[in-house]
């Protein structure tokens, strides 16, 4: 009786103690969700760059100007709208536009654009302005607008009518024009023009010790003849040192053309019959 007691009373006790480890919980696990929204980060202008600090104009000709510029954007190059890149260049009134700008991917954020432009001889010398942008897929600009480039002065001109040919002339006759007569000086600079002309005489080619003194030459801004003598109101003498001609009294403007007429005078003695020949000088500055 008492060894069946004992194994009760263990069977009791095991019992209990399984019930306690059932009950007793020391972890848990549950799922929560995150979320977040991402905005886009627009692109940026890393550095701008001009092909050069300075460009020269080219006589009555044309300068190729290049731009570069690097725009990055965080989340990639394909982000980069390309189509929208652009360069904008500015002096005063003049404005050129280039959205036709190439883009070269550098890494995987940035990309390399170069844009063109044409600039004109007659284009404002002076600091150009240099702004360019560019958008991502998502619309959102880069812009910069912080660089410059100068373009030179140019002071230069182009003869036309050239040479200057009183022909076949008598001794003592008076306002004998020049056969080619408007002697035509066109701008082709970026500078309004002051015209100096330099005289020489005209020394006989056979014999030169015959000259036409230079001032027996006579220059005009107008073509009208009254009674034998010229009636511009601008008449200048040509002499050996240099002087200031203005036709119309004014710069020769930008793009375009000033006329000068030419009669000379011969005296009725000391000359023999040949041909004379001279080298003037015309000169245009600032």
């Amino acid at each position: 009786m008492e060894w069946t007691k004992y194994l009760s009373l263990v069977f009791v006790s095991l019992f209990i103690v399984g019930t306690v480890l059932a009950a007793d919980v020391t972890s848990e696990s549950e799922q929560v969700n995150a979320t977040l929204i991402l905005t886009n980060s627009p692109p940026t202008i890393d550095s701008v760059t001009p092909g050069s600090t300075t460009y020269d104009p080219v006589e009555a000709g044309t300068t190729l100007v290049t731009i570069y510029f690097v725009a990055s954007d965080s989340n990639g190059v394909s982000d980069i709208d390309d189509s929208t890149a652009q360069a904008v260049i500015t002096n005063g009134a003049t404005t050129y536009t280039n959205t036709s700008c190439v883009g070269t991917d550098l890494d995987a954020d940035s990309v390399n654009y170069t844009c063109t432009f044409t600039l004109h001889y007659y284009d404002n010398y002076g600091d150009w302005s240099i702004n360019v942008s560019v958008r991502d897929n998502s619309n959102a600009l880069a812009y910069n607008d912080s660089e410059t480039f100068y373009y030179s002065k140019l002071a230069a001109l182009e003869l036309i009518n050239t040479p200057i040919d009183f022909g076949s002339l008598t001794l003592g006759t008076n306002d004998n024009p020049n056969q080619n007569n408007p002697l035509k000086i066109n701008n082709t600079g970026n500078l309004a023009l002051n015209i100096n002309i330099t005289g020489a005489d005209l020394v006989g080619v056979t014999n030169p010790a015959y000259k036409i003194g230079v001032g027996n030459v006579t220059v005009d801004d107008d073509a009208t003849l009254n009674e034998g003598t010229e009636t511009g109101n601008n008449e200048l003498t040509l002499s050996t040192s240099a002087q200031t001609y203005n036709p119309n009294g004014s710069p020769v403007a930008k793009q375009s053309t000033a006329d000068l007429y030419f009669w000379i005078d011969l005296p009725s003695v000391g000359l023999i019959a040949q041909q004379y020949n001279a080298t003037w000088t015309i000169t245009g500055f600032e």
